[in-house]
């Protein structure tokens, strides 16, 4: 009877499954789609290297929202008596704000040191917004590119990663799964395109919103999902010791550092249902106790934040002004606990927690020593920090780090290969002694310049939410703005001419590093010298494809020198790669203006403003295409000039050009 059923089964479910495999199969034997894995054979100068696959968060984020690792070219098979070193984690891990100072840029510079005799290639795999899940998918894909060594520094993103509780919950992480599994196939990436496309027309797709989207999502301390978190954390961080073990490649485990300190808590989660009176009280508490620290009595500042503590249940903002008043006292431990337990109250958790930590310490523990170290970076900040609170000295934000933490990460990372017993190079050749970090600043070039890029985006940043709803916001805002203020001054004509020769200098001692490339390429961008700046990028892209920042800047330059339908061709192959990129899409619609092709113009322009409304760029360069179409057209583009005024009433081009167009009409009337 069951075998009956079987083949009842069978034959209705057989055609199906013969129907789905001829149409994947005649959709990759047509080219359509993409694979889905974090590597993937591509040409480089001639030869088929391993190259990172921007396709790869395609089923995890969708196409608008998908994170990409920093461009890699690998020889296959490996060079013999190579290390290769890769570098596994999320933002912090992959140097967010700037790649160009991540872990693995230290890592390069510093290995070499501790043991002169070896080799190293250095990879960084890290991508923004990925959790454990993900970056195990990845270890165990970098595992065929024939890896020395794993180091793994990741934690911050269990809770607002794609498969966190934030995601929404285990049936949208179970959705979010199978969905990956789909659209690994071609005819998954079919469907998947076609509803998206159907989004975009009702302009319902989502885009990134970074930590923003988090808003309204908070984690009570006491919320079961949290164990599910935790579980899932240690189970992939098994998971990938057991990999790497299999695979006979050792790991580092890195614990997490976060900023204590000078990144107030983001979700304090103080009770919303207080009386008037109670919260008049618990707020003139908190006032007092801020006095009373200002005037050294610590303990009657301590007692009022108590009291107000209990009046509101305990938050994570209360705590954290607890710590501060202890650590302006002097009570250094206390005030270390303090800030753990802020942390581990806040319910907006965009940092790892203790648990976190704990977690790795206890992996390693149970590890065999010959497959895996600790990397106690937690401990090591605690150390370097002059107060032993790590903050705003070693992160710019609340988890991404300085070029001074970056170097306590990567110092940490090497004591611990040096003190522990994996494979060579590391077992039997104790490391030399470091120099500090001026070999680190000589190698990777940070400038006055690069400093002030930094700090430009990391206040964008702190200007909008959840930064805004930290407590003291206002005041670091203004901070930075003062330290912007001091750059600027000293980036003008000598300081952009110290910056030349520095990464010049750079460039002449390693020109294979395409990173000192690409950032002469944005500085002679900037010093306007487009010409030399194309020569650069397309440098770049000889040693790394797949870098679609370069592809955008190349085509700007190839517009700034007066050659746009050049642009247009290194525009669309961009948006082959990411085709609902709004920065493409104008700059595609701005060259084809350029070019007089106006007509063309108008599909790439409108799709930018579908996806994005406010576009003042793309609106003024479809007002531009629009206003060579005839009566209808020039009415149409004088539209759009007159809501770009009202967006931007300083765009002095769209004033003149919608000038001239009142003015042709008036014109036409009177004849």
């Amino acid at each position: 009877m069951t075998r009956r059923w079987f083949f009842r089964l069978l034959a209705l479910v057989g055609p199906v499954l013969i129907l789905l495999a001829v149409v994947e199969g005649g959709l990759r034997l047509a080219g359509i789609g993409h694979p889905s894995t974090f590597w993937v054979p591509g040409r480089v100068g001639g030869a088929v290297l391993a190259v990172d696959n921007p396709y790869f968060t395609w089923p995890i984020f969708g196409p608008r929202r998908a994170r990409l690792a920093t461009p890699f070219a690998l020889d296959r098979p490996k060079p013999e008596g190579l290390t290769r070193v890769f570098v596994l984690g999320g933002s912090a891990a992959q140097g967010d704000p700037d790649p160009s100072f991540s872990t693995a840029r230290f890592l390069e510079v510093l290995l070499p040191e501790a043991w002169p005799e070896a080799r190293f290639e250095v990879v960084s795999a890290a991508m923004t917004a990925i959790d454990s899940t993900v970056v195990r998918w990845v270890a165990s894909e970098v595992l065929a590119l024939e890896p020395d060594l794993l180091v793994l520094y990741a934690g911050n993103n269990e809770i607002v990663g794609p498969f966190g509780p934030t995601a929404g919950g285990r049936g949208r992480r179970t959705v979010s799964a199978v969905r990956r599994g789909l659209l690994r196939s071609r005819l998954g990436q079919t469907v998947a395109r076609m509803a998206t496309e159907a989004d975009l027309r009702r302009g319902t797709m989502e885009e990134w919103q970074g930590l923003e989207a988090f808003l309204g999502l908070e984690i009570l301390p006491s919320d079961p999902a949290l164990d599910q978190v935790r579980a899932r954390f240690a189970g992939n961080v098994r998971g990938i010791l057991k990999m790497a073990k299999d695979a006979g490649v050792p790991v580092v485990l890195c614990t997490v550092g976060v900023n204590l300190a000078d990144s107030p808590p983001f979700g304090s989660g103080g009770r919303t249902d207080l009386p008037r009176a109670q919260r008049q009280a618990r707020d003139r508490l908190v006032d007092e106790a801020m006095q009373a620290a200002v005037g050294g009595e610590t303990d009657r500042s301590l007692e009022a934040l108590g009291e107000a503590g209990r009046i509101d249940g305990g938050t994570a903002d209360i705590e954290f002004l607890r710590a501060r008043v202890l650590l302006a006292a002097g009570r250094r431990e206390e005030a270390l606990e303090a800030f753990r337990l802020s942390r581990d109250l806040d319910r907006l958790r965009f940092r790892a927690d203790s648990s976190v930590n704990r977690m790795i310490r206890e992996a390693v523990e149970r590890a065999d020593p010959s497959v895996a170290v600790l990397a106690d970076v937690e401990r090591a900040m605690e150390a370097a920090a002059s107060d032993g609170v790590p903050g705003g000295r070693f992160f710019y934000d609340h988890v991404h780090l300085t070029l001074e933490g970056t170097s306590v990460v990567a110092r940490e990372i090497i004591r611990a290969l040096g003190n522990g017993m994996l494979s060579a190079p590391f077992k039997g050749q104790p490391a030399q002694a470091l120099p500090d970090d001026s070999s680190i600043t000589r190698r990777l070039a940070p400038t006055e310049w690069s400093n002030l890029r930094l700090g430009s985006e990391v206040l964008d940043r702190m200007k909008r939410p959840p930064f805004t709803h930290q407590l003291g916001n206002e005041a670091t805002v203004r901070e930075i703005e003062k330290g912007l203020g001091q750059l600027r001054s000293l980036v003008g004509p000598d300081g952009l001419a110290r910056t030349w020769a520095t990464l010049s200098q750079a460039e002449e001692r390693d020109p294979d590093d395409w990173f000192h490339a690409f950032n002469l390429a944005l500085l002679l961008r900037q010093l306007g010298d487009d010409e030399a700046a194309v020569r650069y990028l397309r440098r770049v892209l000889g040693m790394r494809p797949t870098f679609s920042m370069a592809r955008l800047e190349l085509g700007r330059a190839l517009i700034r020198t007066n050659r746009p339908m050049a642009a247009t061709t290194v525009f669309r192959r961009v948006l082959e790669v990411h085709p609902y990129s709004v920065e493409a899409l104008t700059d595609l619609g701005v060259a084809l203006v350029a070019a007089d092709k106006g007509v063309d113009a108008v599909r790439p322009l409108e799709r930018a403003l579908k996806l994005e409304p406010e576009n003042v760029t793309a609106l003024y360069h479809l007002a531009l295409a629009r206003a060579r179409q005839g009566e209808t057209g020039r009415q149409r583009a004088i539209e759009h000039l007159q809501t770009v005024l009202s967006r931007d009433p300083e765009h002095r081009d769209a004033a003149t050009v919608l000038k001239a167009l009142e003015g042709s009409g008036r014109g036409q009337e009177h004849n």
